[in-house]
């Protein structure tokens, strides 16, 4: 069960009355004894509102959310406030890894087979990474997959997947928006698992899309950084990534798009230290880079 508060905003009244609401409380469009009548705020030429929802479980909660969001084009999903819900099932991080900020390298496997990735997994090993990040491996074969994974010594290899049948490794990563959050919620039971943002729709704003990752169990939400998306508020996503909800554990967030050193270190110093456990980096531009300049240096 779940019951949260849930923001919504929006310029068409009329269009989230009828579309959103009736769908939103399981009615259909012209059944509307159940929804709410609104109570309304108006700042910067958008209504606000907020009222309670409560589903039986999590994907439904998701579906009643946002499903019909298409059908009320404006409308932006802005904040969820948990006031109660069942106990999340979740494999957490080890304790040393929770504890501190994590960094990471990311690969692509469009280029597996090319000296940059394999330079890319040395680079992360030497210098004592966390996790290697495989973006795109729905498209490896199981023999390519523990290929890669050979190559991994010490870092863990966060493996992305598309059913729970792909994993081969004891990190793993699923897009809920591409994949299912059903798949996302299973996962988390048996394995380390991050929520990737790919295809984030721009009508879930990003603090919604972290109270969901946690309430799927997700023990990392791979996001962006502010350098990539303006929309991101790193303090507003690490007080949503932290705050306490009773049965649910605290995520720690993955920062990625364009990430180097300077910006790690720029980060760092810009938040509080009792918040580098809810955060990490992925940097993978800036290592092919670093490493196509060693490459080129005369020898």
């Amino acid at each position: 069960m779940i019951k949260a508060e849930i923001t919504y905003s929006f310029i068409d009244k009329k269009l989230f009355e009828s579309r959103m609401l009736p769908y939103i409380f399981g009615c259909g469009m012209f059944y509307t004894k159940m929804n709410p009548i609104l109570k309304l705020k108006e700042k910067e030429k958008r209504f606000f509102t907020s009222f309670i929802v409560e589903t039986r479980t999590f994907t439904q909660f998701v579906a009643a959310t946002t499903g019909m969001l298409r059908f009320s084009p404006d409308c932006i999903l802005e904040d969820i406030n948990i006031i109660k819900c069942d106990k999340v099932e979740s494999k957490r991080l080890p304790f040393k890894l929770e504890e501190k900020y994590l960094i990471g390298a990311i690969l692509k496997p469009a280029i597996f087979y090319q000296e940059s990735v394999k330079g890319i997994i040395k680079y992360a090993i030497e210098h004592n990474f966390d996790f290697i990040k495989d973006d795109d491996a729905s498209e490896y074969s199981k023999e390519e997959v523990l290929q890669i994974k050979s190559l991994i010594k010490c870092p863990k290899y966060l493996q992305k997947i598309t059913k729970l049948s792909d994993a081969q490794s004891e990190w793993v990563m699923v897009v809920p928006w591409v994949y299912g959050w059903q798949l996302l919620e299973e996962s988390c039971k048996i394995q380390i698992t991050a929520s990737h943002c790919a295809s984030l729709p721009s009508q879930i704003s990003w603090s919604s899309f972290v109270i969901f990752s946690r309430l799927a169990g997700a023990s990392m939400v791979i996001g962006a950084d502010t350098k990539f998306d303006s929309t991101w508020n790193l303090t507003e996503i690490l007080k949503v990534a932290s705050i306490k909800i009773e049965g649910v554990p605290e995520t720690k967030i993955i920062l990625g798009g364009g990430i180097n050193p300077q910006r790690v270190e720029n980060v760092l110093q810009s938040i509080k230290k009792e918040n580098y456990k809810n955060i990490g980096f992925a940097m993978g531009s800036w290592i092919a880079n670093e490493i196509e300049k060693t490459n080129a240096r005369p020898r």
